[in-house]
């Protein structure tokens, strides 16, 4: 099997040829999107709410996700006076289709085979799931600006400065849209400061386990931290692992199995939850539609574990782009209900991965004329 996998990674495709299949690959998301997945995707979807208060002209700014979408659309809505929701799917798939053409243009021009399987995955992915009226395309812009961030090539914008501005990014987004991102940028924080020290202390190899266990001490101080200082915050942690879902892809853990939750109880479960958001076999028992769900997220954790077992050997922009992500793993590990709200969000997260998957080659100016 590794070795498999090691001559599948060595066969190099030019990225042209998703130039050419990227207007195939989106008729293909969206015809999945109104056939197989309308029920769930189009007839429920939240943006039909959105719809019913731009129509009616009952859109303001305010600190909140639907709100800000809402307001946002009716502002464009005043350029193209659209009045149902297929128009606005349209329109958003053009223009994100567009932003996420010129991300992939910047890519490097040679990929292998993993690489290219998860590019035009996730351009499938997201013209089923989130290229619509729905708060994802406007939060996918964030994403953005941290992958434009970690990927400058200015020399002036240090590792220290790319992680302060990633930081706020992710409080950015806590405010205008998730409030528990503000756990995620905490996590961030913590995962990378404790990044910091194991460099101070020069180990001579970062390994998986190593890379692991930080992880765990970061979720544990994390606890500590907002159990002490965020104490409402704590309480949703503990109130949002009490729930129990009744949905065919609900993300179960260990918590709402237990009667008093604690530390140990909440660590273990967003260990378990994690798990099982990178290694989602248990969709397999749900039907065949999940299958490319499943492929999708498999390259997704293929590549994060290859970069945590090579954490030593990565260059310190992959590194923050997979601290950037493993926060994103632990605080939905935290709050996600299922695997389908899931695959949604972590869909957006798309352009950082592209850094972690070795798609994007970063080097700053200096480096490129020594070259």
């Amino acid at each position: 099997m590794k070795e498999a996998i090691k001559k599948f990674s060595k066969i190099e495709i030019d990225r042209k040829i998703i130039y050419f299949i990227f207007p195939i690959l989106i008729v293909i998301a969206k015809a999945i999107r109104y056939t197989v997945m309308k029920e769930s995707l189009v007839d429920e979807g939240i943006g039909h709410f959105f719809l019913i208060d731009i129509l009616n002209g009952n859109s303001y700014f305010a600190f909140d996700g639907s709100r800000l979408t809402i307001f946002i659309f009716s502002l464009i809505n005043k350029v193209f006076n659209f009045s149902t929701y297929l128009q606005f799917e349209i329109l958003i798939t053009i223009i994100w289709n567009l932003i996420l053409f010129f991300i992939i243009f910047k890519l490097k021009k040679k990929l292998n085979l993993f690489q290219f399987l998860f590019i035009i995955a996730s351009i499938a992915v997201l013209n089923i799931f989130d290229f619509c009226l729905a708060k994802e395309p406007l939060q996918m812009l964030f994403f953005i600006a941290i992958y434009l961030i970690i990927c400058s090539k200015n020399n002036r914008l240090k590792n220290i400065l790319k992680f302060f501005l990633t930081f706020f990014i992710f409080l950015a987004v806590a405010l205008l849209f998730r409030k528990y991102y503000v756990l995620i940028a905490f996590l961030f924080m913590l995962i990378y400061i404790i990044y910091i020290i194991l460099k101070k202390i020069n180990l001579k190899r970062y390994n998986f386990i190593i890379a692991f266990v930080f992880i765990l001490l970061a979720i544990f101080i994390f606890l500590i931290i907002s159990s002490i200082f965020m104490p409402n915050q704590y309480k949703e942690l503990v109130r949002v692992k009490e729930r129990i879902s009744m949905a065919d892809s609900a993300i179960h853990g260990i918590a709402e199995k237990v009667d008093n939750i604690n530390f140990f109880i909440l660590i273990v479960d967003y260990v378990v939850v994690s798990i099982k958001l990178l290694f989602p076999i248990e969709l397999i028992f749900l039907g065949i539609k999940y299958l490319p769900y499943i492929f999708y997220q498999f390259l997704i954790s293929y590549f994060v574990i290859k970069s945590m077992i090579s954490l030593k050997q990565n260059d310190e922009n992959k590194n923050l782009a997979l601290f950037a992500y493993l926060a994103f793993l632990i605080g939905s590990s935290m709050f996600e209900p299922d695997f389908g709200s899931w695959i949604r969000h972590e869909a957006v997260f798309c352009p950082i991965l592209f850094i972690i998957c070795g798609a994007k080659n970063i080097v700053n100016r200096k480096e490129s004329k020594e070259n």
